[in-house]
């Protein structure tokens, strides 16, 4: 998700640059949120460096750099992803029932790469991320009041990955967006693919 990381900062950084001598409080909420951003990025990063060095997980040496997002951090994410003109709000539906934690980490980065959409292109004042328990699925859903995108559009870039993940865990993903919003909704197996 480095990709992501840094198309934050970029979006991040062209906010604060804009704000800088008329709003130099949200310049300064920019910056805030390009350094936690780096920060994360730089994780990434080592974390792609061990993997591409052959460390061994689980090896006693060579433990993960980072631990793997966990729905427990949605909150932090969420209200990293607030300011700006953007406030997002959180409905957590299943009250410390988590699921497989391969699942928590799908999740997360499907919420986080739904964010950074409604951050980039919608233009939206209010988003609201959902988690939820039906039967044996987690269900996500993000939704916002921005400008939604033509029925047709071809997928491509964060919807594409966020349906390709969700089909890798052995979910799915619905996609429906309008003039007056987008709706995300991604439903994952509760105890991981079979």
């Amino acid at each position: 998700m480095l990709a992501h990381s840094l198309s934050q900062i970029a979006v991040q950084s062209g906010v604060g640059l804009h704000l800088f001598d008329r709003e130099p409080e949200r310049a300064r909420e920019a910056l805030a949120n390009i350094r936690s951003l780096s920060a994360t990025g730089l994780d990434e990063v080592r974390g792609v460096l061990a993997f591409l060095r052959g460390d061994e997980v689980g090896a006693p040496d060579t433990a993960p750099l980072t631990p793997q997002p966990q729905l427990a951090q949605l909150p932090s994410l969420v209200a990293g992803r607030s300011g700006l003109g953007l406030t997002v709000a959180l409905e957590d539906r299943i009250d410390g029932d988590v699921p497989a934690s391969a699942v928590q980490t799908v999740a997360y980065r499907m919420v986080q790469e739904a964010l950074t959409n409604v951050v980039r292109h919608s233009a939206a004042s209010h988003a609201t991320v959902t988690v939820a328990r039906d039967g044996g699925s987690l269900v996500l859903t993000v939704t916002d009041d921005g400008a939604g995108f033509p029925a047709g559009t071809v997928e491509r870039g964060g919807i594409r990955g966020m349906r390709e993940r969700a089909e890798l865990a052995g979910g799915g993903l619905e996609v429906e967006s309008g003039p007056r919003g987008t709706s995300v909704v991604a439903r994952l197996p509760w105890e991981g693919a079979s």
